[in-house]
């Protein structure tokens, strides 16, 4: 893949490598996004992600990617913890989560209904720039859903035009594939997703698994730091080339058009 000429590589390079050595080794952190500038970087690594990753896009009329934005709880993913140096600190993914107490899921799952609202959640908007954060980002959502007494999680990856629900792995498959209304292929295509939930004593063995591992959390679950797992232990040379590319794109693409894996 060709560097966009007039980027510095090695500058960009060198800053991830600190941020992946200090990082993935050991501990990686999700933050409560509020600022606009991490909630614009955000969407820019999202619309990357999907564009490049998946290739689909949410159509122009569409408000549901700003309604999570705007009302769900928004958390990056980073390798270097907020109390150390973050000078050099890309996020490196990212996740919105919401309960149905507070918005409706983003499609109807009403096998559910049985549950109290405030007990049902959805991850959506997920994105990561590299395999190492997607599977930090699979940590932390079980953990963030630990931490607020879920006793449901539903997802809705895409399967068409790819399917992605391989990440999803744990989660039992709800019903038939759907069309999603508010996105289309960069080719004007249709894309469709799979309802998955997560609940019962496969989710008590996920919260419990996810909750054993080394973790802390302040400010009202706005900063959960957890250990690194064993996949996490990735080459830093495979962070560094994908990160860096990423990074960099994401810096000079205009606003809505910027980074790896991604669902609803």
């Amino acid at each position: 893949m060709a560097i966009p000429p007039g980027l510095e590589t090695d500058r960009f390079a060198s800053q991830i490598s600190v941020s992946v050595s200090k990082g993935l080794g050991g501990s990686m952190e999700l933050r409560r996004l509020r600022k606009p500038i991490e909630i614009e970087q955000f969407r820019k690594g999202l619309a990357y992600a999907r564009q490049k990753a998946i290739g689909f896009r949410e159509t122009k009329v569409s408000r549901v990617g700003e309604i999570h934005l705007r009302f769900g709880k928004v958390y990056g993913l980073y390798s270097t913890p907020s109390d150390t140096d973050g000078t050099n600190n890309p996020m490196l993914g990212g996740i919105t989560l919401h309960s149905r107490a507070d918005y409706e899921l983003t499609h109807p799952v009403s096998a559910l209904d049985r549950l109290p609202p405030s007990t049902v959640f959805e991850g959506t908007q997920l994105w990561s720039s590299c395999h190492a954060a997607a599977v930090g980002l699979r940590a932390g959502f079980m953990l963030l859903a630990a931490l607020h007494g879920a006793r449901a999680l539903v997802a809705f990856p895409v399967i068409s035009p790819k399917d992605v629900s391989v990440l999803h792995r744990q989660f039992q498959r709800i019903g038939c594939p759907f069309q999603i209304p508010f996105v289309t292929t960069v080719n004007g295509e249709e894309v469709w997703a799979q309802t998955m939930v997560l609940q019962g004593a496969s989710l008590d063995e996920a919260l419990h698994s996810a909750s054993a591992r080394s973790f802390s959390t302040r400010n009202a679950h706005t900063y959960v730091r957890f250990s690194a797992v064993s996949e996490l232990a990735i080459s830093a040379r495979e962070v560094i080339k994908e990160g860096n590319l990423i990074e960099q794109r994401i810096a000079h693409q205009p606003v809505g058009e910027a980074a790896l894996s991604a669902t609803l």
